[in-house]
C-alpha cells in the first residue's frame, strides 16, 4: 500500500473507531458531546476527532509533528509538544480531554 493510501486508510479506521466505539460509549455515560470543546492529544492524522467535529463539537487536535491536516475540515490542529509546552493550548479550558495511544510517547525531560 502505497503511503498516500495508508493515510487515507488510517483516518478511515480511526474516523471509523471513534463513531462505533467511543462516541456510543460517551452516550451511555451520559457525557455529552455537542458544543462541548474537545481535545485530542497525540490526534496523530486527525481522523478520531473529525468524528467529534462532526457532532457539532469544537474540536482541537494536538499533535507532536505536522500531518499536514486538510485545511477544510472543523477542527482546529495545533502542532507542538504539550508535555515541554503547556502554553501551546493557551490556557484554554476543555470539556473533554482525549488520550489516546499516547502513553508510549510520553516522556517528561
Amino acid at each position: 500500500m502505497n503511503k498516500e493510501n495508508w493515510k487515507k486508510y488510517y483516518f478511515n479506521y480511526q474516523k471509523t473507531l471513534a463513531n462505533r466505539y467511543y462516541i456510543p460509549l460517551l452516550g451511555q455515560l451520559d457525557i455529552s458531546i455537542e458544543g462541548k470543546k474537545i481535545l485530542d492529544v497525540g490526534c496523530g492524522d486527525g481522523g478520531f476527532i473529525s468524528a467529534f467535529s462532526e457532532l457539532n463539537s469544537i474540536s482541537t487536535g494536538l499533535e507532536i509533528k505536522d500531518f499536514n491536516w486538510e485545511k477544510d475540515t472543523n477542527v482546529n490542529y495545533i502542532i507542538g509538544d504539550i508535555i515541554n509546552n503547556p502554553d501551546l493550548i493557551n490556557n484554554q479550558v476543555f470539556d473533554i480531554i482525549i488520550l489516546r495511544d499516547v502513553i508510549e510517547h510520553i516522556n517528561k525531560k
